[in-house]
């Protein structure tokens, strides 16, 4: 995926795991499309010192998010929209981050 970097549009579809890793290297990303079955593991911390930021990044479709993975909104400030899914029907995410999103889909699992 390091040599991706050039890349604006992914679409995974599928049933796989991806590396978040992987995806915050591609810094010229602007849409990340993901099927619902595909688990993207958010680490609490991304890295091996590497600044993850995708500052291109604009849609995200069916980020799958667990309690505490806010974090990663910090690393994508320009997100417009959004689609998730929450895997607590108890814990909502902060959004605080998020200061340009227009369009936001929650599903629960």
């Amino acid at each position: 995926a390091s040599q991706l970097w050039n890349l604006e549009t992914l679409i995974v579809e599928g049933s796989a795991r991806i590396k978040l890793q992987d995806i915050f290297k591609m810094g010229k990303l602007r849409h990340l499309y993901v099927s619902k079955f595909i688990k993207i593991p958010i680490p609490f911390v991304l890295g091996d010192g590497y600044p993850y930021m995708l500052n291109n990044l604009q849609t995200i479709r069916y980020l799958p998010l667990s309690e505490g993975d806010e974090e990663v909104f910090a690393r994508i400030p320009n997100l417009r929209k959004l689609k998730c899914r929450l895997y607590s029907k108890y814990w909502f995410p902060e959004f605080d981050f998020l200061i340009h999103l227009k369009t936001l889909s929650v599903s629960y699992s």
